[in-house]
Parts: C-alpha cells; structure tokens; sequence
C-alpha cells in the first residue's frame, strides 16, 4: 500500500472537489442570468440560450414526461420566446401563464394536424388558438431533414404566444408528454 497520501494531499483533493463542484453548478445556473429556471425531475434539463431579442429554452427529459417553471424577475421579456422540447413525440404540452392555458398536441399518427387551444378564466370550456393572440407557432426539426413522428434527433420548437409577451408576466409553466403511456 502507498502510504504517500497525506492530509496536504487530503486538502487539496477536497478543495479540488469543492471548485469542480462550484464551477458546474455555476456554468448550470449563472448568477448574473436574468432567467431562473426550476424543474420538477432531476434528470430534466433546460438550457438558457440568450441572444439578440430572443432567448431559446431547450428541454431535454429522460422520462418524456415533465414541468418546467421559468421566469424573469423584471418581466421584460424578449420579443421572441421559444421552446425546444427534445423529445420523440408531443402528445401533450401545456404552457401556463397567469390565468391562462394554451394547450397543443402533435399526433403521432396520420396528419400531423396541431391541435392548440386556450382556457381563459372564466371559461368553461377551452377555445381555439388559430389567428389569435394565443397562438403559438409550433415547428417539428429533424436532425435528418424528415419530420416523422418518433423524431430521431430532434425536437419541438414553440413560440410563446404575443398574449404573453405583451401581458407583462413574469414567469410562464411548461408541462409536457411525449407519448400517452
């Protein structure tokens, strides 16, 4: 046995440890980002990618099946807000904001027909988004150029409807489902 270990070597391996550990949760969430973002599973992630007049949020989720919340403190949301859910399949994706529901659903069979639709408050039952203020734009990308339903490599891009980027909020929640199981 190598008794050349010693507790010089015992600090330094510990405060090797400690700086690894700060730096990846440091580069994972960046004091200085003015989005904060929370996930309900340990195995999904949410990159912030900012730029000029837009930030992209790219989901990965092992399970398929997850929530996001995200939010801005000040409010001041870029013009263009998108979500990129990498997933097979989007059975299921509802982003809340306030009071508001806008729900959207990407079939895995036959026509690939969005159905996307909003509850507001005070409705009993949800209405069409198509040509509103709630309508949000939906784009399937493939790494292969093919939009078939698995996508291989791929994923789901959303724009946040014009109601929330106008509305003042502050933070918006995205509940996804790639496939009913």
């Amino acid at each position: 046995m190598n008794s050349s270990f010693t507790p010089q070597w015992a600090g330094l391996l510990v405060l090797l440890l400690l700086v690894t550990g700060c730096g990846a949760a440091g580069a994972a969430t960046p004091e200085s980002s003015p989005y904060q973002v929370s996930v309900d599973k340990g195995t999904d992630t949410v990159t912030v990618t900012p730029g000029a007049g837009e930030v992209v949020f790219d989901i990965t989720s092992k399970t398929g099946m997850g929530r996001a919340e995200i939010s801005r403190a000040d409010g001041a949301w870029p013009e263009r807000v998108e979500v990129r859910l990498h997933l097979p399949g989007l059975e299921s994706l509802t982003v809340t904001y306030g009071d508001v529901e806008v729900h959207t659903a990407v079939p895995s069979t036959a026509e690939k027909f969005v159905d996307q639709t909003v509850l507001l408050p005070g409705q009993n039952a949800p209405t069409r988004t198509l040509d509103t203020r709630y309508e949000m734009a939906l784009t399937v990308v493939d790494a292969d150029g093919q939009t078939d339903i698995p996508l291989d490599d791929g994923y789901f891009a959303v724009l946040l409807p014009l109601d929330f980027r106008e509305g003042g909020y502050t933070s918006f929640t995205i509940d996804w489902l790639d496939f009913y199981r």
